[in-house]
């Protein structure tokens, strides 16, 4: 059986066991401001995951970066977002912000392949918007197979060793695969609120990268959900933003 790992790096932070993913493997350097939407997910000021901005004070994740695997929520007082800098440490620049609410899916299922993936947390203070953080759009419209798109995160950069995450932001071009094609590669159920990407073995999402995004023409269109260990062939799962966009609108005006 195929041994699935979700990306996130929450588990290693409270030692417990997780599925989740972190580093994105055989990547390259992002630029200072090259990626301004990013977001790195921080607990007790150690990222854990990725995110992105989509407004001045909401960002959007992926669910298991929030939610344990017994349903109960990530205690989140200390819970923060650094934006504006490429540099995972926030040492050299960057600005921090406080969570102050999370809500994800109600249907959230980790049970069923991670189904219904997404989480929106809400911001105590407004981002000022420069040119190294800004929001990134929402879908247009749904992205078909054979799309070249771009994943970018933090995570580690082999499945062996979790502790290797890069300091500076990574990102790496795939190309979209059918839920079919993916489906079939993983020998288990793709969901329509899922979108599978593929660059080659040896390359793709790790720990770390979760809750990160895929974007293609600014916008995000994928939140890093899962991988089988990472950059082993297959192909890389993220929730497929555009099947989620009135609850996103929904949430984004109620919070």
């Amino acid at each position: 059986m195929l041994r699935i790992v979700i990306i996130s790096l929450i588990l290693c932070i409270y030692g417990a066991e997780s599925k989740k993913a972190s580093k994105i493997v055989n990547g390259a350097i992002a630029q200072s401001g090259e990626f301004p939407h990013q977001g790195s997910l921080r607990v007790y000021d150690q990222h854990i995951c990725g995110c992105s901005i989509i407004s001045n004070t909401h960002v959007l994740t992926a669910a298991h970066c929030v939610v344990n695997n017994d349903q109960t929520m990530t205690v989140y007082q200390d819970m923060t977002v650094l934006t504006g800098t490429n540099d995972r440490s926030g040492q050299r620049s960057g600005q921090l912000h406080k969570v102050i609410n999370i809500v994800y899916h109600e249907h959230y299922d980790p049970k069923n392949n991670w189904i219904n993936d997404i989480a929106i947390l809400t911001l105590a203070k407004p981002i000022t918007f420069n040119h190294f953080q800004h929001p990134i759009n929402l879908p247009s419209r749904d992205l078909s197979p054979n799309t070249r798109v771009m994943a970018s995160g933090w995570g580690a950069l082999t499945f062996a060793n979790p502790s290797s995450a890069p300091q500076i932001l990574q990102k790496l071009d795939m190309t979209i695969v059918s839920n079919t094609e993916c489906s079939r590669a993983h020998s288990n159920r793709i969901y329509p609120g899922q979108i599978c990407v593929f660059k080659g073995r040896g390359t793709g999402v790790c720990v770390g990268d979760s809750g990160g995004p895929l974007t293609f023409n600014n916008e995000v269109h994928g939140i890093a959900s899962w991988v089988v260990p990472c950059a082993e062939g297959y192909p890389d799962v993220f929730t497929r933003v555009y099947y989620y966009l009135s609850w996103i609108r929904q949430h984004t005006r109620q919070y």
